[in-house]
């Protein structure tokens, strides 16, 4: 991970790591789990933890942005390895606000993670195709929590949901349809 500041469109970005490994996984029971990116390369590693909304969010953002790139979509990339998290994490934070963009003169993209408002703390540098393995790993993690309520579109919880929009009179244990 490059300590030193770097200067790219006039904005000064603490730490950069060039991601050759790069996951993510929530931690715990559904209801009550937390979501980080691990993100390695031969600079380092950082762990970044966010909201189950800013992984999916990040994700959907990233199949989109990929779209638009040629010879993206379909092709598959092999990871040098399983992140290593025997290894002292180098950087661990929560980010306030994440942006996703191509650097200039480079088949990489960017993904920065913004600690405080509009002061940059961090820089993945990623192949385009890790990326979009990254993006698919990441719908299926959020996905694998608690079913969502067809009614009120909130999460069912893990032994019974009220729903709102019934008034609160019915519950529905989990699994329970419609009738």
């Amino acid at each position: 991970m490059k300590q030193n500041c770097l200067l790219l469109t006039g904005v000064c970005f603490v730490d950069t790591l060039n991601v050759s490994n790069l996951s993510c996984e929530s931690i715990g029971e559904p209801g009550r789990r937390t979501f980080r990116i691990v993100g390695s390369g031969e600079d380092g590693s950082a762990v970044v933890w966010v909201e189950k909304e800013q992984l999916l969010q990040l994700a959907l953002a990233v199949q989109q942005y990929l779209a638009n790139l040629p010879n993206i979509q379909g092709e598959e990339y092999l990871q040098e390895k399983a992140p290593d998290m025997t290894n002292p994490i180098h950087l661990e934070f929560k980010p306030e606000r994440i942006a996703i963009g191509r650097l200039d003169n480079s088949d990489q993209i960017a993904i920065d993670f913004h600690e405080v408002q509009d002061v940059p703390r961090l820089r993945f540098r990623i192949n385009p195709k890790l990326l979009n393995v990254f993006a698919k790993e990441a719908i299926d993690v959020c996905a694998a929590g608690r079913p969502i309520c067809p009614l009120c579109g909130e999460p069912i919880d893990i032994a019974r949901h009220v729903c709102p929009l019934s008034n609160g009179h019915r519950a529905r244990n989990k699994g329970e349809t419609l009738s």
